[in-house]
């Protein structure tokens, strides 16, 4: 059965706060992993990176494939500003890539939530982008 499973070579993860959890739901044109919840954003993303290395682990789509998360931290109607995740010596930086200007810098996931409220004027229009290249995942 596995032999036949196809792999896509963009799987995104859409990730949003669900009162004190997080809920992830999975958006591919091949197999993805299962949704589930998670504590933490952190562990969320930590978790949702494991499984999808797991899936595509000795497969030939790993080369090509990405990740790409879709963070939805807020209520609202996000999309206006896209606050792009890149890891720098250690620490997440998140950048407006609609070209307001807004740039931070947190040494977690959920410090990057915390942070946004500080930076962003309007959070329920913002969202976060992370994409991360499968190959890397392991």
């Amino acid at each position: 059965m596995l032999g036949g499973m196809k792999l896509a070579n963009l799987v995104t993860c859409i990730v949003e706060r669900d009162k004190s959890k997080w809920k992830l739901l999975w958006v591919s044109d091949g197999t993805a992993p299962r949704d589930f919840s998670a504590d933490s954003l952190t562990a969320a993303l930590d978790e949702a990176s494991s499984q999808t290395a797991a899936l595509y682990a000795n497969h030939i789509e790993a080369a090509e494939a990405e990740l790409q998360f879709a963070i939805y931290p807020w209520k609202g109607k996000p999309g206006d500003v896209i606050l792009d995740i890149t890891k720098e010596r250690g620490e997440m930086k998140a950048s407006d890539i609609q070209g307001s200007g807004i740039t931070f810098t947190a040494s977690s996931f959920d410090g990057l939530v915390e942070a946004a409220e500080r930076y962003v004027p309007d959070t329920s229009k913002a969202m976060f982008r992370w994409i991360r290249r499968v190959s890397d995942l392991a």
